[in-house]
Formats: structure tokens, C-alpha cells, sequence
């Protein structure tokens, strides 16, 4: 009888390892980076729901929108990157 492991389950083993040491380094990554949610356009509603307010939650950009802050429930505020980039024409009517 012999000793030993066959070419094939070693390949499987090396496989099955390899799987594992991926989805840990992918969980790592998620688990090290910080949870910075920038909006864009598309997911800008989203990102509002997103934070705990009781009545209102106010986008406000000031300075060509160089500078955006949300406004929650008259109050709080938090800033934000400006996420507007040069696609984005922005108009004051006065």
C-alpha cells in the first residue's frame, strides 16, 4: 500500500487554502478601511436616509458648492467633501 498524497489532492488542497486566504484578505480590507460614504448624485437620497434625524435633513452647498454641509433637524450639522465635480453646472438665481 503507499504512503503518501496523490498530484490531485494536493491541488485541492492547495485550492481550497487559497480560497480561504482570499476571502480573509478581502474581509480585512473591509474591516480596516473606514466607512467613508461619499454621495454622489445617484445615491445622494440614499446617503441622507442613511443618518438618524427626527424631522429634516438639509443639503446645503455654499461657495459654488465648494463647500457642502448637511443640516439636520435645524441643528446639527456635519460637512462633507464636495462631491460636485466640473460635469456638474451649478446656477444662483437671484
Amino acid at each position: 500500500m503507499k504512503k503518501g498524497f496523490s498530484l490531485v489532492e494536493l491541488l485541492i488542497v492547495i485550492v481550497i487554502i487559497g480560497l480561504v486566504y482570499n476571502l480573509a484578505i478581502v474581509n480585512l480590507e473591509k474591516i480596516q478601511k473606514p466607512n467613508k460614504s461619499t454621495p454622489t448624485l445617484k445615491n445622494l437620497k440614499n446617503f441622507l436616509l442613511s443618518f438618524k434625524f427626527e424631522n429634516s435633513a438639509e443639503l446645503i452647498c455654499l461657495d459654488n458648492c465648494n463647500e457642502c454641509k448637511i443640516v439636520f433637524d435645524d441643528t446639527k450639522e456635519k460637512e462633507l467633501e464636495p462631491f460636485f465635480d466640473d460635469s456638474i453646472k451649478t446656477f444662483i438665481y437671484i
